[in-house]
């Protein structure tokens, strides 16, 4: 987090540690491959301090019967010099360049829930899903004292924000979702499965100039990703597989660079 330097060769994008991004930004700038920058390299004259937090869990289990299983968790994290992870600046390639930043006091709470149920011994299906508050303690006393102001274009008047324009850190969804399904086809030594996991909106980095992740900014919108796979046992100790990832070829190039399109691939395993 402090020295990192890598550029994904593949999809473009860039990674900084903190105290590379003052001397390796600007020479990325005069290469030509900075659009804009986002974070002024004033805000990393300082150092990154290092992170400390305290978790609270509790959880339970029901076998509702025995096909049926839930489980839920309930979840509170309070952070201090929370590290995070944001966009500096954008890329001629369309891609980001990202860095590391504090957040002095923070907190992440919600619950996750857990359902797996399995109908007969051939099929197996399990539904996750996660509600997720994440925010800077010290961004909620400024809402909260009206000190926090947007405007909806650069020659639009500014207009005061409320506590509820607040939506919360960046990089993180309020809602999450994942489903699998696994089928095994016993007579043909062969199994199937599909999974798929949803994401709702959310924020990389403050487009109305406060600093902060409100409703007014701009925001990655709500996808969903399913991958497909087929697995088949030969003889003895020969299993074949082929499968699709990102089925549906979603891609988001300006905004999710780990993303890369659908991948169609084929596998053998051999076990002596």
């Amino acid at each position: 987090q402090l020295y990192f330097d890598f550029t994904n060769a593949t999809d473009g994008y860039t990674e900084l540690g903190y105290n590379m991004v003052s001397t390796l930004l600007p020479q990325l700038d005069a290469a030509g491959e900075i659009n804009n920058i986002v974070v002024p390299l004033s805000e990393f004259e300082n150092e990154l301090k290092p992170e400390s937090s305290v978790a609270y869990n509790i959880g339970s289990s029901w076998q509702i019967h025995k096909k049926l299983l839930l489980s839920v968790n309930l979840f509170r994290n309070d952070f201090k010099n929370l590290i995070d992870t944001r966009v500096i600046a954008n890329k001629t390639n369309g891609q980001n360049v990202f860095s590391y930043y504090n957040v002095n006091q923070s907190f992440t709470q919600g619950l996750e829930t857990n359902t797996t149920y399995k109908p007969t011994n051939r099929i197996k299906l399990s539904l996750g899903y996660q509600l997720l508050y994440a925010k800077d303690k010290d961004a909620i006393t400024a809402f909260k004292n009206g000190e926090v102001f947007a405007r909806l274009s650069p020659t639009s008047p500014s207009f005061e924000l409320s506590e509820d324009d607040y939506f919360g850190l960046f990089n993180r969804s309020r809602h999450m979702v994942n489903f699998k399904c696994f089928y095994k086809i016993s007579s043909w030594k062969a199994d199937f499965n599909i999974r798929g996991t949803y994401r709702s909106k959310y924020g990389l980095f403050d487009t109305n100039g406060n600093s902060y992740l409100d409703d007014y900014d701009e925001f990655v919108d709500a996808y969903s990703i399913w991958d497909v796979a087929f697995n088949k046992q030969l003889f003895n100790n020969y299993t074949i597989g082929v499968g699709v990832d990102n089925l549906f070829d979603f891609t988001d190039t300006q905004n999710i660079s780990n993303i890369p399109g659908r991948l169609i691939f084929g596998k053998m395993n051999i076990q002596l």
